[in-house]
Parts: C-alpha cells; sequence; structure tokens
C-alpha cells in the first residue's frame, strides 16, 4: 500500500469517528429533558425532607439537576440526570454548628428515607424520555430479584415498548421493543383493538366536547380506553369505550 493511500485510509477513519461522536453528542442533547417540576416531585416521592433550590446546570456532555433537600438529618446535595432522573450523586453537608471533635453518631449520617418510590405520573415521564408514543398501560411488577418495578408500555403508529422502571429510584432497568405487525401477525385470531383515534371519536359521538386526556386501562379484566372530556358546560367527563367492541362501558361526570 502506498503511503498516499495509507494517509486517505487514516483520514477517512478520522473523519469517521468525528462523525460519530458529534452524532452521539447531538442525539444527547436533543433527548428531551425532565422539567424542573418533575424533578422536584421525583425527590419529594423518594427522599423525607423539604427540596429546594432545584436548577438546572447544562453542559455538552450532559445536562444535570442540582437540588438541596433538608430534613431533620442535615442538608443533603443531590444531582438528578436532567433525561432519565436518575440520582447521580447524593452527599450530605456537614453542620458547622456542631461542636469540634465530637464523635460522629451513625444515625446522624442517615440518608434520607430510602423506602419512598417515584409516582406512577414520573414513571410515564421518564419512560417518554427513552420512548416516543403514547402510554398505554403502567403496572406495578417485583422482578426476579425482589425488585419492585413500574412497567410501562407505549405505542407508536409501528412499533410497541416496554419499559421498565425502578419504582425506587426511577432508574430505567430495561426496554424491549416489537414490531407491532409482527406482534399481530402471530396471533391472527386475536380481536382487532381500536386505536386511540377510534376510541376518542366513539367518545365524543357520547358527549360533545373537547378531550383531555385518553389512556388505555384494565378495569375489572376488560380493557377500555378512558377518554376524558371537557363537556360544553365546562363539566369534566370521564367516558369508559371498550378497547376491543367499542361500546360504551360507562360514563363518568364529575361533581
Amino acid at each position: 500500500m502506498t503511503r498516499t493511500a495509507k494517509i486517505i485510509i487514516s483520514c477517512a477513519l478520522i473523519s469517521l469517528l468525528l462523525g460519530w461522536s458529534l452524532y452521539l453528542l447531538t442525539s444527547k442533547r436533543e433527548q428531551p429533558l425532565l422539567t424542573e417540576a418533575d424533578v422536584r416531585l421525583l425527590l419529594e416521592n423518594k427522599y423525607s425532607g423539604t427540596v429546594s433550590q432545584v436548577e438546572l446546570v447544562s453542559s455538552r456532555q450532559a445536562a444535570t439537576y442540582v437540588a438541596a433537600i433538608s430534613n431533620q438529618h442535615g442538608t443533603y446535595h443531590v444531582s438528578v440526570n436532567g433525561h432519565d432522573g436518575t440520582i447521580e450523586q447524593l452527599t450530605r453537608k456537614s453542620n458547622t454548628n456542631e461542636p469540634p471533635n465530637r464523635p460522629t453518631d451513625k444515625k446522624d449520617e442517615a440518608r434520607p428515607d430510602q423506602s419512598a418510590h417515584i409516582t406512577k405520573e414520573a414513571a410515564k415521564k421518564i419512560a417518554l424520555t427513552r420512548f416516543k408514543g403514547m402510554v398505554q398501560s403502567v403496572e406495578i411488577n417485583t422482578d426476579k430479584n425482589g425488585t419492585q418495578v413500574y412497567v410501562v408500555q407505549l405505542e407508536s403508529s409501528t412499533i410497541r415498548a416496554v419499559v421498565k422502571i425502578n419504582r425506587r429510584d426511577g432508574k430505567v432497568i430495561h426496554i424491549t421493543r416489537s414490531s407491532k405487525q409482527s406482534d399481530e401477525s402471530k396471533q391472527p385470531n386475536k380481536p382487532t383493538r381500536l386505536t386511540s383515534d377510534q376510541a376518542k371519536k366513539i367518545a365524543l359521538a357520547k358527549v360533545k366536547g373537547i378531550v383531555s386526556s385518553i389512556e388505555l386501562e384494565d378495569e375489572d379484566g376488560m380493557l377500555v380506553y378512558e377518554v376524558e372530556i371537557t363537556a360544553a358546560n365546562k363539566e369534566e367527563v370521564t367516558v369508559y369505550v371498550n378497547a376491543y367492541s367499542g361500546e360504551i362501558a360507562a360514563v363518568k361526570w364529575e361533581d
């Protein structure tokens, strides 16, 4: 191989590596961020104490929220991944009012309550940062290690995804994706499920108004779309539509 050919190949490899690095950097920056309210809610549900000073610290490589939590044990500084809600660092700020040379009691070093867990709504938002689609259901399961997890099922126009999230700290454990077409071909005799748009039209035919949200839920073993509507008289109504037959299972008017 000539020296010129070696130079050309080396330049091509360097360009490829630079392009790939730029792609990774760009894709990470474009990943949706949790809001300050999301982070505050996650911390309030995970730890005991008062959450304050939630701030977003961004850089080219990452986006991190920094917050402070105060409880009877002291003040803690927390760093939270701005994309998936993972707790990256938790440190206790020393109490400057303690007498010098005082022996440290382990109870004084106790961290915030680790028995708390993130909410269902926080789990939905974390799942949506990892897969773009509509949330179909959220369930609480226990995996083989005894860890409680949220199992969030989502759908796009062509893909189904299942995101497993640690219920305690909001960390994404596993994601599986499958083609909707391949799933349906494996079960040719399974009844066809209505789309959310079809369910919305059925609900609006029953109650005129504006749809504020629609979710797929399991109600006593029956899969239904819960369609929340703001009626013309400003009342809030929930219409339950059978996800397969399209029948109206129930209509609930808010008091």
